[in-house]
Formats: C-alpha cells, structure tokens, sequence
C-alpha cells in the first residue's frame, strides 16, 4: 500500500522546549535606582523639629572593603568633619576620589526640608560593590547620616535586587554643642564617630531612609523549541527518531 503524507498528522509528538534564564545575579555590573526620603519629624525628633530643618547634599562613593572613609568609632576625616559642621563635601568628595579602592564618587542634593527627597542612579562593580554616604542633619553642631562600607552583594555574592535602609544619625565628634545650632565649640581633644540613636535630641526612629532597587534585569527570553521528538510507540512511517 502506498504510504501518504496525510497519515503525518497521526504522530504523536514530544516537544523539548528549553528556556534560558541568564544568571543576571553575578553579572559583573550591575545598574540602580536610588531613593533618599527625609523622615526628620516628632517621631524622630520628639522635642520638635526647628526652622530650617534640612539635609545637605549627599556625598558618597563606590568602593572596595580595602578602604573605609568613615566607621562608628573611628575619628573622623577633615572631609568629613567639614560635612558634618557645615554641610561641605568638597573635601570628602577628594578623599573617596584620592583612594585607589575606588571606582567613582558621587553627589545628590536632596529636596524639601527635613522631610526632603533625593532620586537618583548608580552604576555599580561587583569589584566596588560597597556604597559609603553621608548627608548633614542641618543645623547641628556635627550630626549627620549616612552609609559605610554598604554592600549591593547578599550573602551569597548576588546582587541584591531590592533593599531599604534605615539611617540614624551619627555624631562626628568635631563640635561640641547639644541643640540643633551651628557654630559650636571644637571638640578638643577630637572625639570618635558615635551613633546618637535614642539619646539626646533623638528617638529609636530613624532619621532617613535610603532604597536600592535594581533597574537592569531584562524580562526572561521567550521559550526556544530545540527537539521535536516523535513518541516510542509513533506508527513506523518513518525511521527518523527526532
């Protein structure tokens, strides 16, 4: 009996579809968007918040764990003495730029009083994962928040792909002074950077928050056919298998 090409429609068939997932997670780089919100309030501030309340431009830079440009404990920079005073970042800005375990330096002014917004970009390494900050409480004798030493890699060296950060505010022990004032005393002998979370002027609240969202994973590609297989017990009219 002569074979027809009609009987093809009674194969059974398998597809083996494979679907590629790149592992976008240990890319080399890695790109986010960055939210800075002010949350200096009565929850924070619970004497009150005074005229003129605000934080200063944002300075930071992105870096590795061979260096650090401020800790709790360690005494800080001229760089950062002269942010935290008066809300400079010249200086700090030279310090993460003069370190050859950096990868760039970056600046944001922030928006709108205590409560005040800043929106922005980095593009970060998986060398220089780690992101250092700081932004002035201002007016204060030497307060300010920020970051240090922050890594974008979890815990399994993954770029993480969402994180919110609350930020407390940090003595720099340059000045002295207790009340939101410019203009103070210099500390002497220079003190160490000490957290001011819950004592004095402040609460257990944060002063800021700070969000890392990751903005360069592509949707997953579409499926790709890569086997069409007849089935073991398919009507033998033909012997090809795949």
């Amino acid at each position: 009996m002569k074979k027809s090409t009609l009987s093809f429609p009674y194969l059974l068939f398998f597809l083996a579809i494979l679907v590629a997932f790149p592992n976008y997670s240990q890319s080399d780089t890695a790109e986010y968007s960055v939210q800075f919100t002010g949350n200096w309030t009565r929850q924070s501030t619970p004497g009150g918040v005074v005229g003129g309340a605000h934080f200063t431009t944002i300075a930071g830079g992105k870096h590795n764990s061979s260096v650090s440009f401020w800790s709790p404990g360690a005494t800080a920079t001229e760089g950062l003495e002269h942010l935290a005073e008066l809300g400079s970042t010249p200086g700090f800005i030279d310090e993460i730029n003069a370190s050859t375990n950096t990868d760039a330096s970056f600046l944001e002014g922030v928006r709108g009083g205590g409560t005040g917004t800043a929106s922005f970009t980095l593009d970060v390494k998986r060398t220089h994962p780690l992101i250092t900050l700081a932004t002035m409480i201002g007016p204060s004798p030497d307060w300010f928040v920020g970051l240090h030493g922050y890594s974008l890699l979890d815990s399994s060296s993954n770029w993480v792909s969402s994180v919110t950060v609350n930020l407390y505010p940090y003595d720099a022990g340059t000045e002295d002074g207790t009340e939101f004032t410019l203009s103070n005393p210099e500390t002497s002998p220079q003190g160490v950077i000490t957290s001011l979370r819950n004592t004095g002027k402040f609460s257990n609240a944060p002063m800021a928050t700070i969000s890392f969202t990751r903005q360069d994973v592509p949707p997953p590609p579409g499926p790709t056919i890569t086997v069409i297989e007849r089935a073991s017990n398919a009507s033998q009219y033909t012997n090809a298998n795949a």
